[in-house]
């Protein structure tokens, strides 16, 4: 599945590629009108995890096992980076897609002598409906999947005695927003993208507010 998928992008972009440089034209850079499909893209992400309040529990060696919920110990805000790349489905079609790698810096909290660390990386798809194609300022709806790599790391601190655990989980979510994209000029455009990532999978999740804030670059 994930090689289908893989196959299908690439082909998008090739043929995005060899069309942009088989049609050449006069094309004034100061015109934000005047600018190719394809796009590269980055900038920031930021998120906010809504957490559930089931119990879990840490049991280090030869010490009384420690209950908590997620809800009040792990860190809900992160930010980081991200890069990608995107076009639209056509030139008469409000329709686009993107494909980012986003990554999540290391954000911890301290409660009750548990010190919780997370961070993440994901591969996230995009597709996207533009309201209004024509229009120098853009509205869209857009929807998608994210493939999730969160990694979590749970420490005692004082008075406790020092234990440390690692663990690793892979969640494949679906999404759901909007999107607003200015176009600066032939090459250049800011857009900002908000969706609710539904943590399908996440038994400590129930979901998540994401926000990119990205500078997309136009080759042609």
């Amino acid at each position: 599945m994930v090689k289908h998928l893989v196959a299908i992008f690439f082909s998008m972009i090739l043929s995005d590629l060899i069309f942009a440089a088989g049609t050449e034209k006069s094309c004034n850079k100061a015109d934000w009108s005047c600018h190719g499909s394809f796009y590269i893209t980055g900038g920031y992400v930021f998120v906010h995890t809504f957490f559930n309040d089931n119990q879990l529990s840490l049991s280090p060696p030869e010490q009384p096992r420690i209950n908590f919920t997620p809800q009040d110990a792990f860190p809900n805000n992160g930010s980081g980076m991200r890069w990608g790349f995107g076009a639209g489905l056509g030139d008469k079609l409000p329709f686009t897609y993107e494909l980012d790698y986003n990554q999540i810096f290391t954000h911890s909290k301290i409660r009750d002598g548990l010190k919780i660390s997370r961070s993440s990386k994901s591969l996230v798809a995009i597709l996207g409906y533009t309201l209004n194609p024509k229009n120098r300022l853009r509205a869209s709806l857009v929807g998608g999947a994210s493939v999730i790599s969160t990694y979590l790391t749970v420490t005692t601190v004082a008075p406790r005695q020092f234990f440390s655990q690692n663990t690793n989980s892979v969640d494949v979510d679906p999404f759901l927003g909007g999107s607003l994209a200015y176009q600066i000029n032939s090459r250049f455009g800011l857009r900002a993208v908000e969706f609710y990532d539904f943590a399908t999978y996440n038994r400590s999740a129930k979901g998540a507010a994401v926000t990119l804030i990205m500078l997309n670059y136009y080759p042609q």
